[in-house]
This record gives C-alpha cells, sequence and structure tokens, in this order.
C-alpha cells in the first residue's frame, strides 16, 4: 500500500464525561489473539466505511511493553493513516478497564476505541507470551526481578551481513532473544525467528553479540541484574558484504529451520534440547 504516514502517539484513558465530544468507535469483529513473527499479537477491527480502523496490540515476551499500532484506512482511498506507539507494562494493565481508550496522535487527531473484551485478549496474549518464554528457555523468575529494562544499541550500522544465494528475501525481519548480563555485555544471542537463512542468522547473531552496547536491566533496588532482551533486526536496513561477485543469483528456495548461537551462557538458562523454535 502507498502513501502509508507514520506519527507516533500517546494513549489515555478517558472518563465517560470526556467522551460526549469524540464519538467512540464500536468494535467489528472479536479481538483476535495470535503468533506472529514470534511476537504474540492482539487485533481487533473497529467502525466501518471510512472510519474502518484497525488496532495491533504486541506485548514484549520478555519485558511486557507493548508494541501498539493503529491503521485508518478510508474506503476509495490508496492512503493509509499508521500511528504506532510504545506502551508501557503498566499502561496496558490500565487499559483493560471499562473505559475507552483513546489515541491522539502529534496533530492532536484523536480516535477513540471501545475496550470490551480487552481484558480477555490481554489474558490470551499473556499466555500466548509464557508459552513462548518456555519455549526459547526463559527463566520466569529472572523475568520478574526486572523493574527496568535492558536498553541498547545492537551496533549494526556499519555492519555488513553475508551475501547468501539461497536467501530469497521472502522473511525480511528475524528475531533475536540476548542474554544482557549485569555489566550489559551479551552473554548470550539466539535465534528465535529466522531470516530464511541459517547463514545469515548465524553471522547476524555472532556480530549482535561482539558489537552491541546494552545499559543492563535493573531490579526493584536499583541493582544491574541479568535480563532478556528480544530485538527485531531488518534485514533491508543491513549492508551486504559481496565476498564473491561469482555468486549466483537469489533462488526461491525452501526456508531453513531457526537455528541460534550461544556465544557465552555462564549463569543464564540453557535452551531445551529438541528441534530450534519457531
Amino acid at each position: 500500500m502507498t502513501g502509508i504516514a507514520f506519527s507516533t502517539a500517546i494513549i489515555s484513558l478517558l472518563a465517560a464525561p470526556n467522551i460526549a465530544q469524540h464519538d467512540v468507535l464500536n468494535p467489528a469483529g472479536q479481538w483476535r489473539v495470535t503468533t506472529i513473527d514470534s511476537r504474540c499479537v492482539m487485533a481487533r477491527q473497529f467502525g466501518s466505511g471510512d472510519a474502518r480502523t484497525t488496532v495491533a496490540i504486541s506485548p514484549d515476551v520478555a519485558t511486557g511493553e507493548a508494541a501498539v499500532a493503529l491503521s485508518q484506512v478510508a474506503v476509495g482511498q490508496r492512503n493509509a493513516r499508521v500511528t504506532r506507539v510504545l506502551l508501557p507494562a503498566a499502561k496496558l494493565a490500565a487499559m483493560t478497564s471499562d473505559s475507552p481508550i483513546t489515541l491522539e496522535s502529534k496533530d492532536g487527531q484523536l480516535v477513540t476505541l471501545a475496550s470490551d473484551g480487552l481484558a480477555d485478549a490481554v489474558k490470551a496474549a499473556d499466555t500466548c507470551r509464557a508459552s513462548l518464554r518456555q519455549t526459547w528457555g526463559i527463566d520466569d523468575a529472572s523475568v520478574a526481578q526486572v523493574a527496568i529494562a535492558a536498553t541498547g544499541k545492537l551496533g549494526l550500522e556499519y555492519w555488513e551481513r553475508p551475501a547468501d544465494p539461497g536467501y530469497d528475501g521472502t522473511l525480511n525481519v528475524m528475531t533475536l532473544l540476548l542474554a544482557v548480563d549485569s555489566e550489559g555485555r551479551i552473554a548470550d544471542c539466539r535465534v528465535v525467528g529466522s531470516s530464511g537463512s541459517s547463514k545469515i542468522d548465524r553471522a547476524t547473531c555472532t556480530a549482535v553479540a561482539s558489537r552491541a552496547a546494552f545499559q543492563p536491566a535493573k531490579n526493584s533496588s536499583g541493582d544491574a541484574v541479568k535480563s532478556w532482551s528480544v530485538q527485531r533486526v531488518r534485514l533491508q536496513n543491513l549492508r551486504i558484504n559481496f565476498l564473491d561477485r561469482f555468486d549466483a543469483p537469489p533462488s526461491v528456495g525452501p526456508i531453513s529451520s531457526v537455528g541460534w548461537v550461544n556465544t557465552s551462557s555462564a549463569g543464564l538458562p540453557a535452551l531445551p534440547p529438541g528441534p530450534s523454535p519457531r
């Protein structure tokens, strides 16, 4: 779709007296909770016609911080307006009340949505997240101790990923699970959402383990603690290193299974044996 506009937004909960001056969009279907690209996503459509709006909420598997995307599509038009916001876990929990949810973009445009059914959707998403943590080998106790999540950069700005003639570009995003130690170093890197190329997966994880710079997570006492960080890497943003100028052009082929690279797992739970998580 062309002409997509992006903006950041804020989310607030409005009490009933404030709603009169702004219509509330009613749901056009049920909340749907599914796993997409190693994420648990809650999605629902609201309104109809020119007011048709789709909301997608994806809480982080480790931290609970939610990425919210609101897409407004005008029927008969080529343009869509997409509003995106990161929502703290506590704010998402507050949204499960009966109060309508209002998103306000930087230009002041308001969209107010009915919140019925959201509490059940969040519970289903929490179950989905717990399942992924178990599959990925994340100890819930290590997640519970984190009050402030680790933050940082992957350091891939000037890195060149290897060329892979077998990579067909179908999967443009890969998902990494990073174990960040109490000093901000990457103690472990695992690919939990493959790019479709095991060669690119291994090289990217190895590069992140040596290049990433993070501030460690902190517990409620302010002490630095070990933690997990889920990071998504868009391959279209990476430079390519064509080591062999005679490499054959990319061809469509079977997508390889997901793998992982353990750079150093000291003091952190190991990935369970068996087939790689998908």
